[in-house]
């Protein structure tokens, strides 16, 4: 995770169910969020959060 952390772009993975299962300092950052905030967080909980970000966020709902 570390070498992830060190990334400038914002990176974060969710699973099937929409829950964040890896998240970024910078994608952290981006959100407002504390790291304890952002585990096992659903995404779409936190995107609602922030609607500043969301239109510059690109994802696919499957």
């Amino acid at each position: 995770m570390d070498v992830i952390d060190r990334l400038e772009e914002g990176l974060l993975a969710v699973d099937t169910k929409g829950n964040v299962t890896l998240i970024n300092k910078s994608a952290r950052q981006m959100l407002g969020l504390e790291k304890e905030e952002s585990s096992q967080a659903e995404i779409d909980k936190l995107l609602s959060q922030n609607q500043e970000i969301r239109p510059s966020i690109k994802y696919t709902k499957h």
